[in-house]
This record gives C-alpha cells, sequence and structure tokens, in this order.
C-alpha cells in the first residue's frame, strides 16, 4: 500500500472545474514535489488530502497518520512556541514528544518566545515541530517556505529533507520553486493544463532546464520565468 494513493479525482468550483481525472501516488518513504503554476489547483489537492476539502469525484488514500505545514506558520499569539508546539497533543505521549521536537528544528533556546518574536524561518520551524507532534506517517506541505528568504530557505530545506529520512515519512510538498524541487524531492509532478493534470513525472536528478522546458510547454510559464530571472 502506498503512503499516498489518489484516482482519478476532480474538483471544479461553480462552472469552473481546477483539475480532473487526476491520478498520484507517494511511496512510503518518498518525498514528492507537486509543481506548477498558479491556480492549477495544487494547494486544492492538498486540502483534499489533509481533509479540508472534498474531491467531486475519483478517491484517495492516506495511510496513516498525517501531518500538514502551510505557507503561513499559524501560530497562535498568545502561546510561546513551546505552547504553539504543544497545542497540536492530544495524549500524554505526544505532549511529552514537545521538547523532543523543539530541539529536533533547532528552537530549544526559543521556548518561551512568542510568535511576534520570531523571525520568519522560526514561525514556520515551529510549525514544522507542531506537524510532527502526533507523530505522523506522511507530511502534507503547502509551500511552506515561500515567505522566508533565500538563504534561510536553504537552512529549512536541508533541515526538512533531513527530518523525513531521519524519521522514515513520506511527504508531499507543494511549491512554485523549481530549486527547491530539485532538491528537495525524489519525484517530480508537474501540473498543467486546464483543467490540470500531471502532465510530466521527473525523477530525482532531473535536470533543471528539462523542468523549466516541461513547465513552460504548457503556455503558463508564470513559474519558468520566475525561476529563469533567479538564475
Amino acid at each position: 500500500m502506498k503512503a499516498i494513493e489518489v484516482r482519478g479525482i476532480s474538483r471544479a468550483f461553480g462552472d469552473h472545474t481546477i483539475f480532473e481525472k487526476l491520478s498520484l501516488h507517494v511511496g512510503h518513504g518518498e518525498l514528492v514535489a507537486l509543481l506548477g503554476p498558479s491556480g492549477c489547483g495544487k494547494t486544492t489537492i492538498l486540502r483534499c488530502l489533509a481533509g479540508l476539502d472534498k474531491p467531486d469525484t475519483g478517491w484517495f488514500n492516506v495511510n496513516g497518520e498525517s501531518g500538514i505545514v502551510f505557507q503561513e506558520p499559524r501560530l497562535l499569539g498568545w502561546l510561546d512556541v513551546r505552547g504553539n508546539v504543544a497545542f497540536a497533543a492530544r495524549t500524554p505521549e505526544e505532549r511529552a514528544r514537545v521538547d523532543e521536537l523543539i530541539e529536533l528544528v533547532g528552537l530549544t533556546s526559543a521556548t518561551k518566545k512568542l510568535p511576534k518574536e520570531l523571525s520568519g524561518g522560526m514561525a514556520q520551524r515551529t510549525a514544522l515541530a507542531r506537524s510532527l507532534v502526533r507523530n505522523p506517517h506522511v507530511l502534507l506541505l503547502d509551500e511552506p517556505f515561500a515567505a522566508v528568504d533565500a538563504l534561510r530557505r536553504y537552512e529549512l530545506q536541508r533541515q526538512l529533507r533531513a527530518i523525513v529520512e531521519a524519521r522514515g515519512l513520506s511527504a508531499l510538498i507543494v511549491t512554485h520553486d523549481v530549486d527547491e524541487a530539485i532538491f528537495l524531492a525524489d519525484r517530480i509532478l508537474v501540473l498543467g493544463g486546464e483543467p490540470a493534470t500531471i502532465r510530466t513525472e521527473l525523477q530525482q536528478g532531473a535536470n533543471r532546464e528539462h523542468l523549466l522546458a516541461a513547465l513552460a510547454s504548457d503556455g503558463k510559464d508564470d513559474v519558468a520565468t520566475s525561476a529563469r530571472t533567479t538564475c
């Protein structure tokens, strides 16, 4: 059984079909990046997998507990770092894991800080620790580092990759960042078309220009253009 399996899902909002008959899977211990232009349904797919939305047709399965990290940290302003991480805990065993996870993401010295005292990177690390409290088998990440500066983003990417490998997690990350997808992912799925479907699948070590060409070939090259301007 796959960690995530999606078969033929479709989702429309009013008369506009976002994606149609879309299928994908994530294997156990695999980190897969979902890449594509704005508006093609990447976040909606993730929301369906997290139980925050429902597809109109098709079916999917997430095998085991899942944790989710959003683009914004979504921390509670009146709680410190430890309180925000512990907020996700349901059992004494999960609460006992909080300090270990804060150390794992490198925030031991910031345990008592409130969200307003944290940098963007520190806030996202707090959100990452919170997503791990329930000892998930699967991580769902929606552009988690998009609002972080380039240097901090690279540090967070390395940290995420290390955590996924060390804990044997499966992960699906939505991203607009071509380089992030290449650096993090074992496989890259490129969405395109209207309605969107999986247009291209690339394995780890994919050539950057090949990936840019796959993005641009759909005629919606906002991601590809953005990536080229950062070279």
